[in-house]
């Protein structure tokens, strides 16, 4: 009876142990992530973080993609680590990205390098959206004018 009681002792002990362990190792994983929500719908922030690769240093391998959820796997050009880009999607018009590099908190750094390459990707395209629509409206208003 002891033998037994004593190895469940040891069991619990371990296994809650193991549990510290875990929750230690999510928490640095947590915060190894840039992560940003950005005015795109999903489908438009899918596009912005593919585009955004060669300029953050990346090199595209692999993609997966499903309704709500796309993970974007590269390799980080300058160090050679893992890059994973999630992205999901938050409502029609907004989406979260989250960035991370290689499996510990040291490439937090860098995954803050990439998310800001990404970001400025993102703002020459709504940039360029936005001037398109400005110049379609002030074609509309001086063809007003003039007509």
């Amino acid at each position: 009876m002891l033998k037994r009681l004593s190895l469940w002792l040891v069991l619990v002990f371990a296994a809650l142990q193991f549990c510290g362990c875990t929750m230690v190792a999510a928490y640095v994983a947590e915060h190894a992530k840039e992560k940003r929500d950005v005015d795109f719908s999903y489908s438009e922030a899918i596009d912005v973080v593919k585009a955004g690769l060669k300029p953050a240093g990346v090199q595209f391998i692999r993609a997966h993609i499903v309704k709500d959820y796309a993970m974007v796997k590269g390799k980080y050009i300058p160090d050679g680590r893992t890059v994973r880009i999630v992205v999901t999607r938050v409502s029609e018009t907004q989406s979260n990205i989250a960035v991370r590099v290689g499996t510990s908190e040291a490439g937090k750094e860098n995954a803050q390098k990439i998310m800001a390459a990404i970001l400025e990707y993102a703002d020459l395209v709504k940039g360029r959206s936005s001037e398109r629509g400005a110049g379609q409206a002030d074609a509309a208003v001086s063809a007003d004018a003039g007509g």
